[in-house]
């Protein structure tokens, strides 16, 4: 007796949310960083966090380093 196994081949590509400003949510003083399966927002060079302890995130808020 043979036994016989048909398998399929799926592909999966990642769309980069960060090419199409409609696809991601990094608005001012934020920088869309692309990684497989999504995306994350970080602060721009020169701006910081305004929640201590947060470096990225969907929600993350950015202000500037220095003091004005």
């Amino acid at each position: 007796m043979r036994a016989e196994h048909n398998f399929m081949a799926t592909t999966i590509s990642d769309i980069d949310e960060c090419k199409d400003p409609s696809l991601h949510i990094c608005k001012d003083r934020t920088i869309c960083v692309n990684h497989p399966g999504g995306y994350n927002c970080t602060c721009a060079p020169g701006y910081k966090p305004v929640n201590k302890g947060q470096t990225k995130g969907l929600g993350i808020q950015c202000k500037s380093k220095f003091k004005s």
